[in-house]
């Protein structure tokens, strides 16, 4: 969890024009806990996939993150895709 909030809390300036307000929940390590649990069952559901990035040269270090969301499966399978770089 520090490196999920160490990487919104250093890059906050730039990603926040482009994403919701930043709420305090998103630099609370017991808040990620609950939302890493939320993904995992969203994923075993197909009805998500949400992932954060790593550089190759910094495989510590996040870079970014993708989401894909709102899944619809049956004929027309679609979703919306979610992302932002440090």
């Amino acid at each position: 969890m520090p490196e999920i909030i160490r990487y919104y809390r250093e890059n906050r300036a730039h990603l926040q024009p482009f994403s919701p307000k930043f709420e305090p929940e998103l630099f609370d390590p017991a808040a990620w806990r609950d939302q890493v649990a939320a993904r995992e069952r969203e994923l075993a559901l197909g009805e998500s996939f949400r992932a954060f990035l790593f550089l190759r040269s910094s495989p510590e270090r996040i870079a970014g993150n993708i989401n894909l969301t709102l899944v619809v499966r049956g004929v027309s399978q679609s979703c919306v895709l979610g992302y932002n770089l440090a």
